[in-house]
């Protein structure tokens, strides 16, 4: 259940940025971002509400291992979401750059 609602949370992103794009043109960016930052909450939530409720954490289970399964998935989540920034991040920046070289470009006459 946990790799499935990572699964889902990634899904939901990259379909909320989808949507986010198509919807910029009719909205304007603001009002796109905010409407797929919705969708994309409500998907999760639905996702939370679907799935089953996980709670059988036995009386004999030991507290170091589920302190470290803890540690690592939140590792987990700050590589996932580190490595989607960071990639955001130079995807955006080539897109600018190539906006800022194709505007700042004079014209050539021949």
């Amino acid at each position: 259940m946990f790799f499935l609602m990572i699964f889902i949370s990634v899904v939901a992103l990259v379909w909320a940025i989808m949507t986010a794009r198509s919807l910029a043109a009719q909205y304007g960016g603001w009002n796109a971002g905010l409407l797929a930052a919705a969708m994309f909450i409500g998907i999760i939530v639905i996702a939370q509400l679907v799935l089953p409720d996980i709670n059988e954490v036995p009386d004999q289970f030991p507290a170091v291992v589920l302190w470290r399964f803890r540690v690592v998935s939140l590792g987990i989540q700050l590589i996932l979401w580190s490595t989607l920034g960071l990639l955001f991040g130079v995807v955006a920046e080539r897109i600018l750059l190539n906006r800022s070289n194709l505007v700042s470009a004079p014209l050539r006459s021949t």
